[in-house]
């Protein structure tokens, strides 16, 4: 029986499981299984806990240290258990079932976030994120002025009308969007017709 299983199947993180990680993900760098074995949780900066069903973030609070998290591809719902890791630089945590922006607001010191693929369909709780540069999921908040691409795809969002006219007219530093070029050209007559046109439940 899986000791990382509760009811229902879910699998949720453990030190025991975390350990093993640690342990598993150093051994492919520089040191060797000897200084592995010995690396403390807050000395860690790179962790990737991807694609191993996990249904809910935690016991992350000791990796004090981390600028690096994958946790893409399990069945996260909701975005908790992050407050403490203020070095985060990069969080991936696309392919799961997130519906929320949450948890993010300590996090000031995050560059690139990815939130591909999940269930979002509001944008909120962005508004700390003042040092983003690559952002996988559209912010609505214009203080955000470093993003120069954005991929939102997956989501119940990119299906809204007139997203793309939003984007291009609100975050004029864009110069990817969805994998595509953003025309310089198009973007001057953008935000007039942006404010005609796009609907207030985008916000």
């Amino acid at each position: 029986k899986c000791t990382m299983c509760g009811k229902g199947g879910k699998v949720y993180i453990t030190e025991d499981m975390l350990r093993a990680i640690v342990v598993e993900q150093s051994k492919k760098g520089p040191t060797g299984r000897n200084q592995v074995e010995q690396l403390e949780f807050c000395e860690v900066q790179k962790l990737d806990l991807g694609s191993r069903h996990i249904s809910r973030i935690e016991r992350l609070w000791e990796f004090t240290s981390l600028t690096t998290l994958h946790l893409n591809n399990n069945n996260i719902q909701k975005m908790e258990g992050l407050s403490r890791l203020t070095t985060l630089k990069c969080l991936n945590l696309s392919f799961n079932n997130i519906v929320k922006i949450e948890g993010l607001e300590s996090l000031k010191k995050l560059e690139e976030l990815n939130l591909s693929d999940n269930r979002i369909t509001v944008l909120e709780n962005m508004d700390s994120l003042e040092k983003l540069v690559s952002f996988n999921m559209v912010c609505c908040l214009k203080k955000l002025k470093n993003l120069f691409t954005l991929n939102f795809c997956g989501n119940p969002l990119s299906e809204e009308e007139n997203y793309k006219l939003f984007i291009i007219a609100f975050f004029p530093n864009v110069k990817y969007l969805d994998y595509r070029y953003v025309n310089s050209e198009i973007v001057r007559d953008q935000p007039n017709r942006a404010a005609r046109n796009m609907h207030g439940d985008f916000f």
